[in-house]
């Protein structure tokens, strides 16, 4: 029992140096690949609300929508640039 509590110790141990040995580099490729598949993933969610078998919506919602999503994308730009705006929400 002493000898596994010593191995999870040691183990524990290597993952935090691990963790603290991570470049800001790494971890902006780690976090951002992670967000941008996330991101990916809920837009082609998204998309399926298009299928006029089971929704149905006005043009001016797809308008809205399209429209919020392209000043999102902007307002990314603009981050990576330095400059930074709060973030809005959308009804419909």
């Amino acid at each position: 029992m002493n000898n596994e509590n010593e191995y999870m110790k040691a183990v524990e141990e290597e993952l935090s140096d691990q963790a603290t040995e991570e470049t800001k580099a790494a971890r902006f490729k780690r976090v951002a690949t992670k967000r941008i598949n996330n991101a990916l993933h809920d837009m082609r969610l998204l998309s399926n609300c298009a299928n006029l078998a089971s929704y149905e919506y006005t043009p001016e919602q797809v308008t809205t929508i399209v429209t919020h999503l392209e000043v999102e994308i902007e307002r990314i730009k603009d981050a990576f640039n330095g400059k930074v705006e709060n973030a809005t929400e959308i009804s419909l």
